[in-house]
């Protein structure tokens, strides 16, 4: 990673696939394989983000780099947490 240089972006790591390939096992302790229910791309602000739904646990996911960093935020739930 470190011919990214001081400012990576997403891209640059890869497409969306590789990525919850190569980080979704860090995050949900798991294989990822057949778990991704979604997956998109958005930009906010001239920065590109990748977005995964996840199934079993429902797990919402999102990564971006900024920097020489990549940042992963993860939401997860079950059918026992209260709506509303």
């Amino acid at each position: 990673m470190t011919a990214l240089g001081d400012n990576a972006t997403i891209e640059a790591i890869g497409t969306p696939e590789k990525v919850i390939t190569a980080f979704g096992p860090e995050i949900t302790g798991q294989n990822v394989e057949g778990k991704v229910k979604d997956m998109d791309v958005k930009t906010y602000g001239g920065r590109t983000y990748y977005q995964f739904e996840l199934d079993g646990p429902h797990m919402l996911i999102s990564a971006t780099a900024a920097g020489n960093r990549l940042y992963l935020m993860s939401v997860s739930a079950n059918g026992m947490q209260p709506v509303g």
